[in-house]
C-alpha cells in the first residue's frame, strides 16, 4: 500500500466529506470497528461497487463453460469497447454504510437470508444510485467518468445472447416495480453498458 495510485486514494475516513471512497451524499459509516479492520468494515464508508460482469467469475460466466476465479478481472483487450463498459458505479448502500462489493442492474440484495437492509428504501442494496439530479456517476474501463441517468445504462432492445429475450427484461421484478416511482431507472439507452461482450460468456 505504498505505490501506484495509493497516495491519491489513501484518505479513508468515517466522514464522507473527507473519504474518497464515498460520495458526500452517502450513508454514514456505522461500525464499532475502525475502517478496514474486519472483512465487513473494509467495505463500510464506501458508496461505489464494481460492475459484476467485469469479474472473471460473474453470473454470465457461471452459466457458461468459462473457468475463472472470483477475484479475477477482465483485461481491456478482452472486452469489445472499454470506453463503453462500466467499471465502477455509485451504489445504494446497506444501512451500515457499506455497499455490495460488486453489482449490476441484475444483481441486488434484499432481506431476509442475511442480506443487509437498504439505507435508501425502497431502493434495494446494490442498485445504482440516483443522487445527482436523478443521475449517477459511472467510471468506465478506459478511465473516463460520465454522469448518466441509471436507465440510460441499459438498452431495452439489447438481446440476451442465450435466453431468447431482451436482456433488460431479466432485471429483478422488484426493481422493475420501482420504475413508476423512479422513472429514471427505466431502461432507455442505446447500448447496454454493463456487458463487456466477452466471447463465450452468456449475458445477463
Amino acid at each position: 500500500q505504498t505505490g501506484g495510485i495509493w497516495p491519491y486514494v489513501k484518505q479513508r475516513s468515517e466522514n464522507n466529506a473527507s473519504n474518497v471512497y464515498a460520495c458526500p451524499n452517502a450513508a454514514p459509516y456505522k461500525s464499532p470497528n475502525p475502517p478496514g479492520s474486519t472483512s465487513r468494515s473494509s467495505l463500510l464508508g464506501q458508496s461505489y461497487s464494481m460492475n459484476d460482469y467485469i469479474r472473471g467469475e460473474n453470473p454470465g460466466s457461471g452459466a457458461s463453460p468459462v473457468t475463472s476465479g472470483y477475484a479475477d478481472g477482465l483485461g481491456q483487450d478482452q472486452m469489445e469497447s472499454s470506453a463503453q463498459t462500466i467499471l465502477l458505479f455509485e451504489t445504494v448502500q446497506a444501512d451500515d454504510g457499506g455497499p455490495n462489493r460488486n453489482g449490476s442492474p441484475y444483481f441486488t440484495t434484499i432481506p431476509p437470508n442475511g442480506s443487509p437492509i437498504s439505507a435508501f428504501p425502497p431502493k434495494r442494496t446494490g442498485m445504482n444510485q440516483n443522487w445527482h439530479a436523478k443521475m449517477s456517476n459511472y467510471l468506465f474501463c478506459d478511465g473516463h467518468i460520465k454522469a448518466m441517468s441509471p436507465g440510460t445504462t441499459l438498452d431495452p432492445n439489447y438481446d440476451s445472447n442465450w435466453l431468447g429475450v431482451k436482456a433488460a427484461t431479466k432485471v429483478d421484478l422488484t426493481i422493475q416495480a420501482l420504475y413508476t416511482q423512479f422513472p429514471e431507472y427505466r431502461p432507455a439507452g442505446t447500448r447496454d453498458l454493463w456487458d463487456p461482450r466477452v466471447a463465450g460468456v452468456k449475458y445477463p
